[in-house]
């Protein structure tokens, strides 16, 4: 059921939150709404979102294009923009931008977005692929899409493994959550799309997270939710574990998982700033783990996370030398890499995802010879 509530209006609302410091940093982004937040930490060390972008005047979720933001430290947001919309889509007319996912292999970024050929059609039945140099885009889309026809073609997520191999998983609707390898290229499917086993209660909005050797599945259950399940394969089977959030009350709930600066975020939008449920806004809030590796469901705050830092180390090109300091039990070559949470994670020369080394304790590095790449280094 639709709300319009008639609250303040969004450029009022930032007024406000510019105007008193006790404002609460939930939502994150309030100079447009966003929704659907794909969230990720790229070589740069900083934190880039991939969201949809609800109009100022919707009145349903009629999307046009998407915008891509990046932070430091989770509070101050750079808004980069347009990175696409749906008159750059190559393979005919479309409607409905909905929630996009992003990628990072070979130098390049890949922006996974779903559309509808139909403007009749209420939910997207094409998923395709457009290519940029830089996080932000823009982004090139493909000649034709890389799946067709719903409910496969259906809120894209895209999870590259420690092993290199990519997967994407999209979807919707009771048993209707799908998975396929992705070849190299990331514009082609390695195979036909598989149902996925085990998450009865699925209904949209999938996202994949791997903590240790664990593979956790999140998805919108139905009723604005989100619940988990776990599995030891990518590809499944899960096993349900339950709720991660609550209802947020705008009928949709849908999020992501990543790891930055040492801790665990999730990402998910409400409707709070709009009090619609078609004009929602993404908020941030922390995820924690029990001894069995289990996450315990996460209570929505108005105050988000608060700013996060993580020590940078600039990096000199004349320097020749790889250094390795501080607790770990193996080394790690001389290879580009970043730093996720508290995991060392290694590309080959080119920008390909190796395995990451041996040891589980925080790495300091410093790395040489590559100017695009900083050193972000986790505290305990």
């Amino acid at each position: 059921m639709r709300r319009r509530l008639g609250l303040l209006s969004l450029s009022a609302y930032s007024l406000l939150i510019a105007a008193s410091s006790a404002m609460a940093a939930n939502p994150i982004i309030t100079t447009i709404y966003t929704a659907d937040p794909s969230a990720h930490v790229w070589t740069d060390g900083k934190l880039w979102l991939y969201p949809s972008h609800d109009r100022d005047n919707a009145q349903w979720w009629d999307m046009e294009d998407w915008h891509v933001f990046s932070s430091s430290n989770l509070v101050n947001w750079t808004d980069h923009g347009v990175a696409m919309s749906l008159s750059d889509v190559a393979f005919g007319p479309s409607w409905f931008a909905w929630a996009p996912d992003c990628a990072y292999r070979n130098g390049k970024y890949y922006f996974y977005f779903p559309v509808s050929v139909d403007q009749s059609f209420g939910n997207t039945n094409r998923i395709g692929v457009a290519i940029g140099n830089n996080p932000q885009g823009p982004f090139v889309s493909q000649a034709a899409p890389l799946v067709s026809g719903y409910p496969r073609g259906f809120d894209p997520c895209v999870f590259i493994d420690t092993d290199n191999q990519a997967y994407l998983y999209c979807g919707q609707g009771p048993d209707s959550a799908f998975v396929a390898k992705l070849k190299p290229s990331m514009t082609e499917l390695e195979g036909r799309l598989q149902p996925i086993k085990g998450l009865s209660d699925f209904w949209e909005g999938f996202w994949m997270y791997k903590r240790n050797t664990t593979y956790y599945a999140m998805y919108c259950s139905g009723h604005d939710r989100l619940h988990y399940a776990t599995g030891s394969s990518p590809m499944g089977p899960f096993a349900q574990k339950g709720g991660l959030l609550a209802p947020v009350g705008c009928s949709t709930s849908h999020g992501s998982i990543v790891d930055f600066c040492g801790s665990t975020y999730l990402f998910y939008h409400t409707q709070d700033l709009s009090g619609d449920q078609f004009k929602r806004s993404v908020c941030i809030d922390k995820i924690t783990f029990n001894a069995d590796g289990t996450m315990r469901e996460v209570q929505r705050t108005s105050a988000g996370v608060g700013p996060v830092s993580c020590a940078v180390s600039a990096l000199k090109p004349a320097e020749t030398s790889l250094e390795i300091i501080g607790k770990t039990s193996g080394a790690c070559p001389r290879r580009k890499f970043d730093i996720t949470g508290r995991t060392c994670v290694f590309y080959d020369k080119n920008g390909d995802r190796m395995n990451a080394g041996p040891g589980n304790g925080v790495y300091i590095l410093t790395r040489r010879n590559v100017p695009a790449l900083r050193v972000f280094i986790a505290r305990n």
